[in-house]
């Protein structure tokens, strides 16, 4: 059982360096988004803030989990 199993959380919302989606060949995300999607609807994008006007270019990886639709808007 892990704490996604446990708690139900309605929502997840695990950010992380951008080059966590291919690390290990791509094996080190999909194991998160195979869990994550057993659960819950996912979807995640790379994003930086710059976009959203806070002084930072460093590229994240975000993704939403959720017990309902997801849905990203265009950058």
């Amino acid at each position: 059982m892990t704490r996604f199993d446990f708690h139900k959380s309605e929502l997840v919302f695990p950010e992380n360096v951008s080059n966590l989606r291919t690390h290990d060949n791509h094996n080190t995300y999909q194991v998160i988004y195979e869990k994550l999607s057993s659960l819950y609807d996912v979807q995640g994008a790379i994003i930086s803030l710059r976009y959203f006007g806070i002084l930072q270019h460093r590229n994240r990886i975000y993704t939403v989990a959720k017990n309902f639709p997801v849905h990203f808007p265009a950058v």
